[in-house]
């Protein structure tokens, strides 16, 4: 087990060999119970009386639009209390002996919302931009869903993996390099609330959220 909290994170014995091993083999590793019970319930909550706007999901390469999604504002607190809980030096030590990626300096994220009886998905697309080495989905649902299964594909577009999330908390490494691609599904039922992130070269993190906040 890999687990986040207030004071650090707790690494099970053995546990970067198994998430290299799923790695290697399906560009996903997974991490059941990824944020310990206290700042998963602090998030959850916080989440209850924040807002999400509607938008369209822009390529910052071609800048052709490939889906639709509630995004929740970067000046939110949920969104200060990630970077803050996730810009770790040994998380970025994780990521880089787990998934034998450069060394991250910065972690970046957004929160994103999709429901059901709509037409709210995330086509297939990468997310080779801006200096990011590795993908990090966490999620944070207060409730079930159907649907909205996250799938990962390479460059011969085989899907190599598939995850839909069933326990707030849990989260899952993913792939990102030439060619690789995923999507997000239409949720069928309920409403899926998630954490996307991305472990990333410089800028040092302070610096990037000061130039983001002014």
């Amino acid at each position: 087990m890999v687990q986040t909290n207030q004071n650090g994170l707790t690494v099970t014995p053995g546990s970067f060999t198994t998430l290299r091993s799923q790695f290697n083999q399906t560009g996903l590793a997974q991490l059941p119970g990824f944020l310990a019970p206290r700042p998963l319930e602090l998030l959850l909550n916080m989440i209850e009386s924040a807002s999400f706007e509607l938008k369209d999901e822009i390529s910052r390469k071609s800048g052709a639009v490939f889906g639709t999604t509630q995004f929740m504002s970067r000046t939110d607190p949920v969104m200060i209390a990630l970077y803050f809980l996730l810009n770790r030096e040994a998380l970025y030590d994780m990521a880089a002996e787990a998934c034998a990626v450069p060394r991250p300096r910065t972690f970046t994220c957004r929160l994103h919302r999709t429901t059901a009886a709509t037409d709210q998905h995330i086509d297939w697309h990468d997310d080779a931009t801006d200096g990011r080495l590795l993908g990090l989905n966490i999620n944070l649902s207060s409730e079930r869903f159907g649907g909205g299964l996250f799938q990962l594909r390479d460059s011969e577009k085989r899907v190599t993996g598939e995850v839909k999330h069933t326990v707030p908390g849990d989260a899952f490494l993913f792939k990102i390099g030439q060619g690789w691609q995923h999507r997000l599904t239409r949720v069928e039922s309920g409403v899926r609330t998630v954490a996307v992130g991305w472990f990333r070269l410089p800028p040092d993190w302070e610096r990037w959220l000061s130039a983001q906040h002014g």
